[in-house]
Order: structure tokens, then sequence, then C-alpha cells
């Protein structure tokens, strides 16, 4: 298991209820994005703020030292997964008309 994975498991596990609360919403969304997006931006700005965090917490770890090149590709990794998961992430924020 990479970085990238264990921190995204470490967040998952930490922020169970809310994950869960956007999993159902990303998935209403993915169908129907009118309908729910007030709900998916309201929901999705605190699940932001929480990736954003750990991806905080993993560069911390990266940051110094030996593997400090390596850190923006570990960022893009960490997004990839992230987006592999909830593949409607860049879309919290984007008003839809």
């Amino acid at each position: 298991m990479t970085k990238s994975q264990q921190v995204i498991a470490q967040m998952l596990d930490a922020n169970t209820e809310i994950f869960k609360r956007f999993r159902e919403i990303h998935d209403k969304y993915a169908k129907d994005s009118s309908a729910y997006q007030e709900e998916f931006n309201q929901i999705g700005e605190e699940v932001m703020t929480i990736i954003r965090k750990y991806e905080r917490i993993l560069m911390s770890r990266m940051g110094s030292g030996q593997y400090n090149k390596y850190s923006n590709q570990v960022s893009e990794v960490y997004w990839r997964e992230i987006r592999a998961l909830f593949p409607k992430i860049d879309f919290i924020g984007v008003e839809i008309k």
C-alpha cells in the first residue's frame, strides 16, 4: 500500500460519517447534477477541507529530506486516487445552470 493509499484510508476511517453522506450525495449528483447541486456543494466543501488537510499531512511527511523532489508526484497520485473514489469531486463549487 502506498503512502497516498495509507493516508486516504486513514482519512476515510477518521471521517466515516461525512464521507458516507458525501458518497450518497455524490452518487445522486452524478445522476442528476441540477437537482442535487446545492447539497453536493455544501457537503463537498466540508469534504474538500478534510481532503486538503490530509493532503497536507501526506506532503509534510514527504516535504523534508531526500523525498522533497517527489512531493509533486505524490500529490498527483493522491488526487488521482481521490478522483477514482469520487469522480465528480472537481465539480464541488461549480454552478450548473
